[in-house]
């Protein structure tokens, strides 16, 4: 298959970037996806197509990302960002800041969602742990 520049340049800002992409259809079907996206949940890329972005997050955090989803395609909301929980194929769990908000027109399947989501599990680990010194400290000091 023959690529223009521009697309070229798209498909290596797309597969190189420094954030997981990925492109959901209205009812959260992935359909496409970069590198990094897929390393978070270390599958193959036709293995990932098939799966919704529901079946990656953490089973208490599902309801708040569904909701969050219909009010960015409803238009109530241009964008959504939160930190969430997601469970890898292994069943650990990855803390990821994800990001949605509708691109392009709406096609016969409604619109689509661009999903990004940046890894901030160490972030959210060392925080943890200031967390627990602080609260060993103040319980020592009691």
């Amino acid at each position: 298959m023959q690529c223009n520049a521009s697309e070229l340049k798209f498909r290596h800002l797309f597969e190189d970037s420094p954030i997981g992409i990925a492109l959901l259809d209205s009812g959260g079907q992935m359909r496409m996806s970069n590198g990094l996206w897929r390393s978070y949940w270390v599958t193959a890329r036709e293995e990932l197509k098939l799966k919704n972005i529901m079946d990656l997050e953490y089973p208490g955090d599902m309801a708040q990302t569904w909701l969050h989803m219909q009010e960015v395609i409803a238009g109530a909301r241009a964008t959504m960002q939160t930190e969430k929980r997601f469970l890898r194929r292994n069943g650990s769990v990855i803390w990821g800041r994800m990001t949605l908000s509708v691109v392009g027109a709406k096609t016969q399947d409604g619109p689509y969602l661009l999903g990004m989501i940046e890894d901030v599990t160490e972030t959210n680990l060392a925080r943890e742990q200031q967390l627990d010194r602080f609260h060993e400290d103040v319980n020592a000091g009691a």
